[in-house]
């Protein structure tokens, strides 16, 4: 993930899973996307869900993120987290739940050859 030092990142729940920070500037990018869309009935919906779901949170002179107990109960994160970097955002996982989508993408590596083959990564 880009670094851009404002101390705040949007912060929104993704499908009950886990959560997606965003630095502002990426948020704004995602946005435009999501404007873009919204012309595809298809996606109303869930933008809704995303949008309205969405917590500017502060991160504090440790580097911690602060996140709202309503954040943390929409994907159950407890006291073990996981963070994964995604380039433009990090996801926030509680740590069962990550391992367990981890265990379960590692489960069938080959089912990702071809796209990954197509970026010219594998």
């Amino acid at each position: 993930m880009r670094h851009y030092g404002s101390g705040i990142l949007m912060v929104t729940p993704w499908f009950g899973e886990c959560l997606r920070a965003y630095p502002v500037s990426e948020w704004q990018i995602f946005e435009e996307k999501l404007l873009d869309s919204r012309e595809d009935h298809h996606i109303g919906s869930i933008v809704r869900n995303i949008v309205s779901g969405v917590i500017e949170c502060s991160i504090d002179k440790q580097g911690r993120l602060l996140l709202p107990v309503s954040l943390r109960s929409e994907v159950d994160i407890n006291k073990e987290v996981m963070l994964s970097g995604m380039l433009e955002f990090v996801e926030i996982w509680d740590k069962k739940a990550w391992q367990a989508e981890y265990d379960r993408t590692l489960e069938n590596p080959e089912q990702y050859r071809g796209s990954l083959a197509k970026l010219g990564i594998y």
